[in-house]
């Protein structure tokens, strides 16, 4: 295929990583695992280069290389949402215990989340034991963030467009029964104006959104440019598969 030619290419499982990560399997030979790191690194910046050289020959990229690279870096990609006007949660980036303290302490009683500070992760709750065993200055910083309280929305967005938007209702545990977790479809159009605002500040064409829903404002926790949806029911995959 003479990709020169393409109008436009979707990039799928291409997970941005600087630097690349030995890969931590049982099955890996460690006695090979430098040859192993070199192959995953020469691959990794084959295919940047490669999706850089198709964006500069004019192919519409979703997403472009510089959409994964900021996309990769949250601290700063969430900071420049919030210069742009959006609402982001109070939120800082630190391996520093006395500043984590001092920040999960002014928020109280309102919880404390956290996650990386860079690629595809969850965010959780930031707990004691977390805060013991993550906070160090010779360890990587995290993101802290204040919880804002509301349901929680991933929006699936297409060229600023909502193609879906689903609503997480937690598995609940009482007496007598368990619930699943269960995601619900739903309609927000007081926030799409902020979201397609969000899609320009980033130039995000294809992606997912992470927001709490508060009265009526979207509070912005996460972004990703290249969201995996497989793991959804059928039903939600089939919808974004056709849209």
């Amino acid at each position: 295929v003479d990709v020169a030619e393409l109008d436009l290419a979707y990039i799928h499982g291409f997970n941005y990583a600087n630097p690349i990560l030995p890969r931590a399997l049982e099955q890996v030979d460690w006695s090979l695992w430098q040859a192993d790191y070199l192959t995953d690194q020469q691959q990794a910046s084959f295919l940047y280069s490669a999706f850089a050289e198709l964006e500069r020959r004019g192919v519409k990229l979703f997403n472009p290389p510089g959409t994964l690279v900021q996309n990769f870096l949250k601290a700063d990609l969430l900071e420049r949402l919030r210069d742009a006007g959006l609402r982001v949660p109070r939120m800082i980036c630190t391996n520093d215990p006395a500043a984590a303290e001092a920040f999960v302490a002014e928020l109280r009683p309102t919880p404390t989340a956290w996650r990386p500070a860079t690629g595809r992760a969850t965010w959780q709750l930031f707990l004691d034991r977390q805060k013991q065993y993550l906070i160090a200055l010779r360890k990587p910083p995290v993101l802290l963030a204040e919880g804002i309280d509301g349901p929680l929305i991933r929006a699936y967005l297409l060229n600023g467009q909502p193609l879906l938007c689903l609503k997480r209702n937690a598995p609940v545990n009482t007496w007598n029964a368990e619930t699943l977790e269960v995601f619900e479809a739903i309609e927000c159009p007081e926030v799409y104006a902020a979201l397609r605002r969000l899609t320009e500040v980033i130039s995000l064409r294809w992606g997912l959104v992470l927001f709490v829903l508060r009265e009526g404002q979207a509070w912005i926790y996460d972004i990703d440019a290249d969201p995996i949806y497989d793991w959804l029911p059928a039903a939600f995959q089939q919808r974004l598969t056709e849209s």
